[in-house]
């Protein structure tokens, strides 16, 4: 699971939308 944790803040680096979106739900 750590893994794909990492893939995913490599994800919102990419798309700052992405985090916000995260982030707020």
């Amino acid at each position: 699971m750590s893994r794909r944790g990492t893939a995913e803040e490599k994800t919102a680096k990419s798309d700052p939308i992405y985090r916000t979106r995260k982030n707020r739900n």
